[in-house]
């Protein structure tokens, strides 16, 4: 048995922090999501089809930002907002 072989069958897809706010331009962007996004997007079909498990984790920061990632915290103590707008 390897262990360094996917087990597809008893897998699961999590994606994190994957939506529109953290495309280029965004308000939270993150470089690079725009070019993963085609083969999220496959990923996400195919466990669908399989009927897998997906879990879509979206980071949520205190008003104050003290629980912001450290590689973000400078920014939001220097001023910069981290919030998502939501379009209706």
């Amino acid at each position: 048995m390897s262990y360094n072989e996917p087990h597809w069958r008893s897998s699961a897809l999590i994606t994190i922090d994957v939506h529109r706010c953290t495309l280029a331009g965004g308000e939270l962007e993150v470089p690079g999501t725009d070019e993963a996004l085609p083969r999220i997007i496959e990923l996400a079909k195919a466990y669908r089809a399989a009927e897998r498990p997906i879990a879509h984790v979206v980071r949520l920061y205190l008003a104050d930002g003290s629980n912001v990632d450290l590689c973000r915290r400078s920014e939001i103590e220097a001023g910069a907002r981290r919030q998502c707008r939501v379009e209706q």
